[in-house]
């Protein structure tokens, strides 16, 4: 009798390597994780604003003045539609996001998760209403009581926009340089990320409104190391109560306290060691289907 079916049980078991690989790398990801803030996505606490998501549970309080940030339901059209509704990485649902209108904003009081040292990664899926001044997507930086440490916003010429302090007094403020093609512009949707690497940082964006391609731009001359400060971590701010709130969509924000390569951003739909599986897998499975077709 000829064999039968050798090609979808290999077929089946390359998936199930390539679904266990694929946890592997969000797993490896997690474990450095700070903060996850959803923003209603948060199975533990459905519907909360504030609940986070990472393994600290370090919820958050709304802070500033009105109007505060609300929370939306991503829509089928406009700002926020081209979100997407899993988290490419993680298949995680995604539904919901915080709305801002330059007003108030997230905060949570300092602890000691927020010690980082020499290695960072903030990200976040965004959308500007406008683009007047630079506004500020998340912070741990406060400029009274010589407390700055970091932050992370996007220039009103669409640049992002990151800052280090080493001693909580002086710090060193520089955008990325990315092709015009890839500045962010007022009511379209990106994926943005900040990896801060001793002294380097690499930014990274992702146009999702017009489906473009995850780009990188590598700056360095910042300080080798963070300050350890005691300021508040704010989303959607930078200084508590400065004119740079946010305006528009913030969802998926993401702190990690390691350098987070390319596999392990949250806009990663598939890892490339995942793609070298998948490629190594499929040419074991033409191998295995074509022993299967001798007869016995």
């Amino acid at each position: 009798m000829a064999t039968t079916n050798q090609f979808g049980k290999w077929a089946l078991s390359a998936g199930v390597s390539c679904a266990l690989l694929a946890s592997v790398v969000a797993d490896s990801a997690d474990a450095s994780t700070i903060g996850y803030w959803r923003f209603g996505d948060n199975p533990n606490e459905p519907g909360s604003l504030v609940a986070d998501s990472g393994p600290n549970e370090l919820d958050l309080a709304l802070a500033g003045g009105a109007p505060l940030p609300t929370q939306v339901t991503l829509p089928a059209t406009g700002p926020g539609s081209a979100f997407p509704q899993a988290v490419p990485l993680t298949q995680d649902s995604n539904t919901q996001a915080a709305s801002f209108d330059g007003g108030g904003y997230f905060s949570l009081s300092d602890t000691s998760d927020f010690e980082i040292t020499n290695q960072m990664t903030i990200e976040a899926y965004v959308n500007r209403s406008s683009m007047v001044g630079t506004r500020f997507l998340a912070a741990h930086n406060t400029t009274s009581g010589n407390n700055r440490s970091w932050f992370f916003g996007v220039t009103n010429a669409g640049q992002l926009r990151f800052g280090s302090s080493a001693d909580g007094v002086g710090s060193t403020n520089q955008n990325s340089t990315f092709a015009s093609e890839d500045t962010l512009e007022a009511g379209k949707d990106y994926y943005v990320a900040a990896v801060y690497n001793a002294g380097t940082v690499t930014f990274w964006v992702q146009n999702l409104t017009d489906d473009g391609e995850l780009a990188s731009s590598v700056v360095t001359g910042y300080e080798a190391s963070l300050y350890d400060a005691d300021s508040t971590f704010l989303i959607g701010n930078w200084n508590n109560g400065s004119a740079t709130s946010w305006e528009g969509l913030i969802d998926e924000v993401r702190l990690s306290n390691t350098a987070l390569n390319e596999n392990q951003l949250l806009a990663v739909p598939e890892p490339a060691s995942l793609a070298l599986l998948g490629a190594g897998g499929l040419l074991v499975l033409t191998r295995r289907k074509r022993r299967g077709q001798t007869t016995a």
